[in-house]
């Protein structure tokens, strides 16, 4: 998906409009009616506020703090509960408790409940789509670097 389809897609979830059909209130976008279900229609509609709040670089943005970029390192040694991702960092615990908020939101991150404990482990379709965002601009990179090294050289002749 390029850029401007990103965009275009953006554009088409936020143009939802409310609509009362049949007395029902039904959620509409690009011209389907959803359920009148209620618990479907907030199930919709929570999905659509996701779609409208998540992009593709969202994952960019939550490993853009050194102390998610950590805690997410330290996840990549396997599941660990939020007590145990917390020490070596001078924070409370609702404070490493907003970091993977983040992380989750962003869907980098996964978690587990076991019993009172919460396991946070990491999401492989976190990184599968960070992955794919990160082949797509591959193509550029070595063009671009042989460019560089081109510039370079003549710049020290």
């Amino acid at each position: 998906m390029l850029i401007n389809d990103i965009d275009r897609k953006s554009d088409e979830i936020r143009g939802k409009k409310r609509a009362n059909f049949d007395g029902a209130d039904r959620l509409v976008l690009a011209g389907s009616v959803t359920s009148p279900c209620p618990k479907t229609a907030l199930a919709n509609h929570i999905s659509l506020c996701l779609c409208i709040l998540m992009n593709e670089t969202e994952f960019f943005k939550a490993l853009a703090d050194p102390t998610r970029r950590a805690v997410f390192e330290r996840l990549a040694d396997g599941e660990m509960n939020a007590t145990q991702l917390r020490q070596g960092f001078a924070m409370s615990q609702p404070a490493i408790s907003q970091h993977l908020a983040v992380l989750r939101s962003a869907g980098l991150i996964a978690e587990q409940k076991l019993g009172r404990n919460v396991m946070y482990r990491i999401n492989p379709d976190g990184i599968a789509r960070m992955h794919q965002w990160l082949s797509r601009y591959h193509a550029f990179w070595p063009k671009r670097v042989d460019e560089l090294k081109r510039l370079l050289k003549e710049m020290d002749q």
